[in-house]
């Protein structure tokens, strides 16, 4: 069994991104970009997403996110958000992405281990956090 911390399977609200210590410096994004940060949100949460984000830790040896980040650049509006002409506010979209899928990760019995990795796919993202499993 590759991913047993799956078995939780948490999503992740637009209210709790709010909540978090680290998601609710990101208004800016979570206001100007509504929408395509829900959709964010809505894809990353899906059971099959998760489970591609544990894979790509476990079995590709990638970020979690490089196991999504096709499936976020593939939605039109997200796409605009992360390749917009004001390059500040595609960067701070960019690292509200990253911190939704630490919430989701660590909800899912991952840790962060403190170091970057390439993402190696899509054209939006370069680097990401690694994680790994916790202990039980």
């Amino acid at each position: 069994m590759l991913s047993s911390a799956l078995e939780v399977n948490m999503a992740l609200s637009f209210d709790e991104f709010c909540e978090d210590p680290q998601g609710r410096t990101y208004t800016d994004v979570t206001g100007a970009s509504g929408r395509a940060f829900r959709n964010v949100l809505s894809i990353l949460s899906r059971q099959e997403n998760i489970q591609r984000m544990c894979d790509s830790e476990v079995i590709h040896n990638r970020p979690a996110l490089a196991g999504v980040a096709v499936l976020l650049e593939a939605e039109a509006d997200i796409r605009r958000a992360l390749a917009g002409a004001n390059v500040s506010q595609a960067n701070r979209f960019r690292q509200a992405v990253g911190v939704a899928v630490r919430i989701i990760m660590e909800q899912n019995g991952w840790t962060k281990k403190g170091l970057k990795g390439s993402v190696g796919v899509g054209e939006c993202f370069n680097k990401a956090e690694r994680y790994a499993q916790a202990r039980r």
